[in-house]
């Protein structure tokens, strides 16, 4: 448990240090930016596909996913339980809304965030039920994948 909160503070700093940190040169954070919306479109649609394998494989191996009501998800089996458990529920539909990116000044980690939406069949049709998301994102060796994610539903009304 200490090491999740470890985790979480040391990501906490590098963002709110990273306004003190020179930009890097040699970042070109416009193309950046669009990597990672390149890969939270492919997030959403593993996930609206239902897509196991191509959502499992946009997490680093030792990544941390909190969900709401349940434990800590760490690491590449039990997030691969969580999306099983996950993709076995009835959805039509996960649809991501416009997606916001901040990356640090080193290059190297960067956060989105989005609403998305879960469409389940009810009663009267379906249900729409909406949520928000933020992931964390490290770049290593030029590579970027999810070192934290968090999500939770939105206020309904």
């Amino acid at each position: 448990m200490n090491s999740h909160r470890a985790i979480f503070s040391s990501l906490f700093f590098a963002f709110v240090f990273s306004g003190c940190v020179e930009y890097s040169e040699s970042v070109n954070f416009e193309a950046e930016t669009e990597t990672l919306i390149e890969l939270g479109e492919r997030w959403a649609a593993a996930e609206s596909n239902k897509d196991l394998e191509g959502a499992v494989q946009l997490y680093w191996d030792d990544a941390v996913m909190l969900v709401p009501n349940q434990d800590p998800i760490v690491g590449t089996a039990a997030l691969r339980a969580a999306f099983e458990q996950f993709f076995s529920l009835p959805f039509t539909s996960l649809e991501s809304g416009p997606v916001e990116v901040s990356i640090a000044g080193s290059g190297d980690m960067a956060y989105t965030w989005a609403n998305y939406y879960i469409t389940f069949p009810s009663a009267e049709g379906s249900m729409r039920v909406s949520n928000k998301f933020i992931a964390v994102w490290e770049r290593r060796d030029g590579e970027w994948k999810i070192i934290a994610n968090m999500s939770n539903s939105n206020p309904t009304g």
